[in-house]
């Protein structure tokens, strides 16, 4: 187990987001029983980090339109 590993996820989020003058970060663990815990943390120009998390969205939605073959439901 390295350092990071052993490092609190708050201490982490700490660490990286004040490198940035505007950041966004959002992760989720989806638990095997009770609620899915979400982190949401953002430092910055709130206008900008709306802009950081479309790009991340458009960027992530071209990413899964390049993996998908599209079937084509033409089938009149």
């Amino acid at each position: 187990m390295n350092s990071l590993e052993m490092t609190a996820t708050d201490d982490l989020l700490d660490e990286l987001l004040h490198r940035f003058d505007h950041a966004m970060f959002s992760g989720a663990q989806t638990p095997i029983e009770g609620e899915n815990l979400v982190t949401r943390r953002w430092v910055g120009n709130p206008i900008t980090c709306v802009g950081l998390a479309q790009v991340a969205a458009f960027v992530i939605t071209a990413d899964l339109e390049s993996e998908s073959e599209w079937i084509d439901d033409d089938s009149d």
